[in-house]
């Protein structure tokens, strides 16, 4: 029971009302404060001037105060491409249905319908991804099967039993479900992150809000109350992950002959990469003493990381870094240690054609030295 693609953004119109202010930011570093935004034909209305196409736009920050606290809950839905959407409560609702109440409406409510086939998981607590759906259930976790949603009940197979109990939602303290095939991502999107522990939800643009897991879904305007102070993160074609790029050379050394071998958006021991107290999708980990080098061919002109030691090690970790284009020290920093704020790096790559990171040891040999360069990503030359 699964949605198996990331759809396009929406080519349509979609206003932000009058008095919500934003700030569009570039790929290519402009930043503009206006009082209304609007999604047209792939591109971004900005009042009084051209069109800014979707594929240079950084983000859009959407500045409102009212309504943040409908985001800090303990409880939301865990959707199909991954992302996490906040709730007030989950609930049944029509047949294979859950009933999701964002917050903030007129009465205090926003209630909207999700398909089962769009969900992957919802609740309080974080279940682990089996091969088979787990229910907790009065603080006791099953696995099995869910049939889906059948009369305001959650229809529940055991393991090893073909016969499906009913389930009050009361009694369900949180479900996850075997994840299905997905198809990778295509075209632009939004994605906002709502929670920092949690991976951003995905959104289409339109003229009202809608996920891309659920296209049909309507969550609101974009003046929504659990949108409110959201940055809506562009993922278009000149974005490109740098733990997506292989690496053309890797050399790893541990201080006593263990070596760490470096990762893609995870910890070194496969956890979420969690720098400064936020959960991040995209970045690399990396430990002393490394020597990663990446060919560019000149293809790109930025680079944007949060650079520091991730937080599963803080406060140990003490260690050098460094990051070298075609030979020149573009940034370093002599002392990095757990514990401290990251550090935001933002390059000029023009005309580059390797990149280079040096990872060395700190005043405390290589202990704890998880050096994390969180939502690393370049921006590809036009």
């Amino acid at each position: 029971m699964r949605l198996n693609a990331f759809l396009p953004i929406a080519v349509c119109l979609a206003s932000i009302p009058a008095g919500s202010a934003a700030v569009v930011t570039t790929l290519d570093g402009d930043s503009l404060k206006v009082e209304a935004v609007a999604f047209v034909a792939n591109a971004v209305q900005v009042p009084g001037r051209t069109p800014i196409a979707l594929d240079d736009v950084d983000a859009i920050e959407l500045e409102r105060a009212d309504g943040a606290e409908a985001r800090l809950n303990s409880t939301g839905v865990l959707l199909a491409d991954g992302g996490w959407l906040p709730a007030r409560t989950v609930a049944a609702g029509k047949d294979d249905h859950l009933a999701v109440d964002l917050g903030g409406g007129k009465d205090g409510k926003n209630l909207v319908e999700l398909p089962l086939l769009a969900v992957t998981g919802w609740g309080r607590q974080d279940l682990p991804v089996r091969e088979r759906d787990l229910v907790l259930v009065n603080g006791q976790q099953a696995g099995g099967r869910v049939q889906g949603i059948a009369g305001g009940k959650l229809m529940f197979a055991a393991e090893g039993s073909d016969q499906a109990v009913a389930l009050d939602f009361d009694k369900i303290g949180a479900v996850r479900l075997k994840p299905g095939p997905q198809r990778a991502q295509r075209g632009a999107t939004l994605l906002a992150a709502l929670d920092q522990q949690r991976q951003p939800v995905r959104l289409l643009a339109g003229p009202r809000v809608a996920l891309a897991a659920a296209p049909a879904v309507e969550l609101g305007g974009w003046d929504a109350p659990f949108l409110a102070g959201a940055r809506l993160r562009v993922e278009g074609p000149r974005r490109h992950w740098l733990s997506d790029l292989k690496p053309s050379t890797v050399e790893e050394k541990g201080m006593f002959g263990v070596t760490w071998p470096w990762k893609r958006d995870s910890d070194l021991d496969g956890e979420p990469l969690r720098l400064g107290g936020v959960r991040y999708v995209r970045g690399l980990t990396v430990h002393s003493q490394a020597r990663l080098t990446w060919k560019l061919a000149g293809a790109y002109r930025r680079l944007h990381t949060l650079v520091g030691i991730s937080d599963t090690v803080a406060p140990e970790g003490d260690l050098a870094v460094a990051l070298v284009a075609d030979g020149k020290t573009l940034w370093s920093r002599d002392r990095v240690r757990g514990g401290e704020a990251p550090v935001a790096v933002d390059l000029d790559l023009t005309g580059a054609q390797v990149l280079e990171l040096k990872v060395d040891y700190g005043q405390r040999y290589d202990i704890g030295d998880h050096c994390v360069l969180a939502d690393a990503f370049l921006v590809k030359a036009k």
